[in-house]
């Protein structure tokens, strides 16, 4: 077993913004010098609380201060971005990465805020129809050749040469044929993971999964897989879990529910999931 971390991040709406990103930067230092294979950065509009809009800024920062450990964007909400602009940012980000980095998609829970803000509606029943319209989109961009989609949420492509050298789509990843591609699950029979195992994608289970229904997303990825005549590998499986460590149990206990992580789940992380 290997550990990483997963930064939303969370912060108090009254934080500094600029203090909060030098606290996560030093975080993401002593976690590389400690070992720490990997951390995943989240990606949030218009949640103060979650205060990263751009993970892949946070990232090209972060991978200064550390040597060793890989990023992951977790996740690029692709229904807020044109896969156009997505492929080039993440294909920039993985040469500057050098392949320390992880793609992470989902098609998010979005808030009303996102929705007057950007003018996309989020709480759509092809959300997921649109996601996956959008990797296959992003993916032929990062092949580089010539090609034209035009489906249900987009009209796209690459064109064909035009003979000229001063213009062209040149930005293909470092990683071949690109940086592995991960899919979060949170309810207990997730069918995006079964798409997951099909595609030889990595699994995620989030923290909100409660730990009863792990073995169903690992079924359900296994059984995603078998359809493709593909491994599913234990050791691509993320799980993500709040974890508190201390000298003994009782100790870890107190300080975790009266210290800043109750604290967090008392006044955002209840009331944030009661409001659905």
């Amino acid at each position: 077993m290997e550990l990483g971390l997963f930064l939303m991040p969370l912060h108090r709406p009254d934080s500094f913004h600029a203090d909060t990103y030098d606290y996560d930067l030093k975080l993401m230092e002593i976690a590389d010098d400690l070992g720490y294979t990997e951390s995943w950065i989240g990606e949030h509009f218009t949640m103060p609380w979650e205060n990263m809009p751009s993970p892949e800024l946070f990232v090209a920062r972060a991978l200064g201060v550390t040597s060793q450990m890989k990023f992951g964007i977790g996740v690029s909400v692709l229904h807020m971005h044109h896969p156009a602009h997505v492929a080039l940012r993440i294909a920039q980000l993985d040469h500057l990465a050098r392949g320390r980095l992880y793609f992470g998609i989902g098609s998010g829970s979005g808030t009303e805020w996102n929705k007057e803000i950007f003018g996309v509606e989020t709480a759509r029943e092809d959300i997921h129809s649109q996601m996956m319209e959008a990797i296959s989109i992003i993916q032929q961009f990062w092949a580089g050749k010539p090609f034209h989609h035009k489906g249900t949420f987009y009209d796209t492509g690459i064109p064909e040469p035009k003979g000229d050298t001063l213009f062209d789509y040149h930005m293909i990843p470092y990683q071949k044929p690109h940086p592995p591609i991960a899919v979060a699950g949170s309810s207990p029979s997730s069918g995006t993971l079964s798409v997951v195992g099909e595609k030889g994608w990595i699994p995620m289970s989030t923290c909100f999964l409660h730990e009863m229904y792990l073995p169903s997303h690992r079924e359900v990825v296994v059984k995603g897989a078998s359809k493709a005549n593909l491994d599913a590998p234990r050791s691509e499986w993320r799980i993500s879990r709040e974890i508190y460590v201390a000298e003994d149990g009782e100790k870890a206990r107190k300080e975790a529910l009266e210290g800043p992580m109750g604290q967090f789940f008392q006044d955002y992380w209840i009331p944030l999931l009661g409001s659905g």
